[in-house]
């Protein structure tokens, strides 16, 4: 499962390995997007609708973790900058709780379309402030 307070999403992985987490990640991001309000512009553009670059993420595993496996991703924010903001993910296994992964992302704000950086809006930095207090 993926969790970000309260958002969950099933997952049985068929392996465990960098690139499946990778993949947890982004369905605990796209989450939690969610969760603390954000709505996608709709255009059907994911670089319109989630206008980020992924900079940079790491993952450590700590346990191995089964074929068929049920996984719950926490994720919350530990830092909002100008133009960036950091993510620090736990993945465990459901029934015993047991930690099998942390990670960490680094995500920053792109317009696209004129191919630069741009600051964080303050209604989705108010959001996410709001969100990870409540």
């Amino acid at each position: 499962m993926v969790t970000t307070k309260g958002h969950r999403t099933q997952w049985r992985p068929l392996t465990f390995c960098p690139t499946t987490v990778a993949t947890y990640l982004e369905v605990a991001r796209e989450g939690y997007a969610r969760a603390v309000g954000y709505i996608p512009r709709g255009t059907g553009s994911a670089f319109d609708d989630f206008p980020f670059i992924l900079a940079e993420v790491s993952c450590r595993f700590l346990a191995p973790a089964g074929v068929g496996q049920n996984l719950l991703v926490y994720l919350r924010t530990v830092a909002i900058g100008r133009k960036s903001y950091e993510f620090e993910y736990l993945v465990t296994d459901s029934e015993s709780g047991v930690s099998v992964a942390c990670a960490r992302s680094v995500q920053v704000y792109y317009d696209y379309h004129s191919a630069r950086t741009v600051e964080v809006p303050a209604d989705l930095r108010g959001m996410i402030e709001e969100f990870e207090v409540n």
